[in-house]
């Protein structure tokens, strides 16, 4: 039952405001259960000042310019006066940008094959700013990577020697860049006692600290570049602004891979934000991977072409990192403006030969195909001169394409997972398309080690895949959720865990691409077609 607001007092309510991302019902509850447990508005701030909550979330720079307000406003109040003294003593360090540290080595160590015995190696983090700071450091493997000691305190200009250790391990077909990544942030003012001893709750504030961008492990292509095995997909996200705003926060968060498609219709405003950044001097165009593919109606071979050049342009770039042809079934809009698509009769291969030529003028770095059965892939494979890199295609927990896996394996091919914690934006994009039912996430299974493992459900399931050595591209524009998508580099499903998931009896296919139906390169076979639906997937 949601908390009568009404009957909060003013400080109380300002907590309740505060809170960021929660909804209000549960900032209401918080903010009536304080009420309950303290009689004055002094004896909450000097609570406040004792368990240091002035670095979570429910203290946020908001609360504390609602608190200067309300001060400002009743400055004859004693109460008022007295609670403000306490606050402002312990004032979110988070308010000052935290200062900066240096590290030496500067971005990378290196434990060189065979992974035979432990190494240990060492970093030096200095504090080189003027203010005292907490530390802690994070492994993408806590298994494989030790780090000794792994937090603490730093006066300015103050030193420490890490320690960090790689244990022995069976070095695998799919290379994994374990990352060690620190994260730092002004201890609180106020007395020394404060500050002198590391607290995990100077890390649970509202993100102002600052960390080192995390390094996303990744994949060889059979060009010998890399594919990093997480990144950032764009399938319904056509509200410019949206996009534009998840697109920052995913690179400043350390996204590196960027998915999209002719189709999607967005390629130009990711060709602003990338140009916005390389501009600023924030990246260097080798410091993103970007995929884009071609769309089912330009794969004639004189349509490829333009269509290419036209992608190219519209994403403000020399050359794309990967290029592929998006669908096997080569279509166009009904010439007599009736909905739905005439079938064209276009052999991959010849469509495989612009990508190569692209590919030769350096223009496309790495070509591929996306929803192709594994017949076609091979088909397609002996013919062409430049081996396919890559295959894109729906995979998740209930579909798991094992089968495919292995071929694409067999084929020196990457494999990139779409819909990978089960699409569940496909029912609001396209609410009336008669979509299979399956939603990944709600899995009894994915439940049980989402709490065991104290994330959530996308996490477990991106984390999954990435452990199975595939290249990961969940959707979102929510700024929250592309964060939270990308903090999967801090845990590792045990060998049995990561079984639970591959044993997980529901197939069920979500992207059935019924609209391709009655094309000749139509690739599902177990997908049955005298089920009518109007849907149109654009994977």
């Amino acid at each position: 039952m949601r908390a009568p607001r009404i009957t909060m007092p003013p400080i109380y309510r300002f907590m309740a405001q505060s809170f960021g991302d929660l909804d209000e019902e549960r900032a209401c509850t918080y903010g009536c259960k304080e009420a309950t447990r303290y009689t004055s508005r002094i004896e909450l701030a000097q609570h406040m000042e004792k368990k240091h909550l002035w670095t979570l979330q429910s203290l946020s720079l908001a609360f504390f310019k609602l608190i200067e307000e309300e001060a400002d406003r009743q400055a004859q109040t004693a109460d008022y006066a007295e609670m403000y003294n306490i606050l402002s003593k312990v004032r979110p360090s988070q308010s000052v940008p935290p200062g900066d540290i240096a590290t030496q080595p500067g971005t990378k160590i290196v434990f060189n094959a065979p992974f035979e015995d432990k190494y240990t190696y060492h970093i030096k983090v200095t504090n080189s700013s003027a203010r005292r700071i907490g530390w802690t450091f994070k492994t993408t493997n806590m298994k494989r990577l030790g780090v000794d000691p792994a937090a603490g305190v730093l006066d300015p200009k103050e030193a420490v020697l890490i320690s960090v250790s790689c244990d022995s391990f069976v070095y695998g077909q799919y290379i994994v860049n374990d990352c060690v990544t620190i994260e730092w942030t002004n201890t609180p003012d106020g007395d020394a006692k404060h500050s002198e001893q590391f607290r995990r709750e100077w890390f649970q504030g509202d993100g102002k600290h600052r960390s080192m961008t995390p390094s996303i492990p990744s994949v060889a292509l059979n060009t010998g570049a890399r594919l990093p095995l997480f990144g950032l997909g764009t399938w319904t996200a056509m509200n410019a602004d949206e996009l534009k705003i998840a697109l920052r926060v995913a690179l400043d968060e350390g996204y590196r891979l960027i998915d999209t498609a002719a189709i999607y219709q967005n390629e130009h405003v990711i060709g602003e934000i990338l140009e916005e950044y390389f501009t600023a001097g924030k990246l260097k165009r080798e410091d993103v991977f970007v995929t884009s593919k071609l769309p089912f109606f330009a794969m004639q071979p004189d349509e490829a072409e333009e269509s290419i050049k036209k992608q190219l342009a519209a994403l403000r770039l020399d050359y794309l990192d990967l290029y592929l042809i998006h669908c096997p079934c080569a279509m166009k809009n009904k010439a007599d403006g009736t909905a739905g698509f005439d079938h064209q009769n276009i052999e991959h291969i010849d469509t495989w030969r612009v990508l190569e030529k692209y590919y030769k003028s350096g223009q496309l770095k790495a070509i591929g195909v996306s929803n192709f059965n594994g017949n076609q892939i091979q088909a397609l494979y002996d013919q062409a001169e430049i081996k396919p890199s890559n295959l894109q295609v729906e995979l998740h927990i209930y579909w798991p394409q094992h089968e495919l896996h292995e071929l694409c394996k067999k084929l020196n091919m990457t494999v990139t997972a779409y819909a990978p914690i089960g699409s569940p934006g496909r029912l609001t994009f396209k609410p009336n398309d008669d979509w299979p039912i399956g939603s990944p996430m709600e899995d009894a299974v994915v439940v049980e080690l989402a709490k065991k493992y104290g994330k959530t459900p996308a996490q477990i399931l991106i984390r999954h895949l990435l452990q199975r050595g595939i290249s990961v591209i969940p959707k979102s524009t929510n700024p929250e959720r592309v964060k939270q998508n990308i903090n999967i580099f801090d845990f590792e499903l045990s060998k049995d865990d990561q079984q639970k998931l591959l044993d997980v009896p529901t197939r069920v296919r979500l992207f059935e691409f019924r609209f391709c139906a009655g094309n000749k390169h139509f690739p599902f076979e177990d997908v049955d077609l005298t089920k009518k639906s109007d849907e149109k997937e654009d994977m």
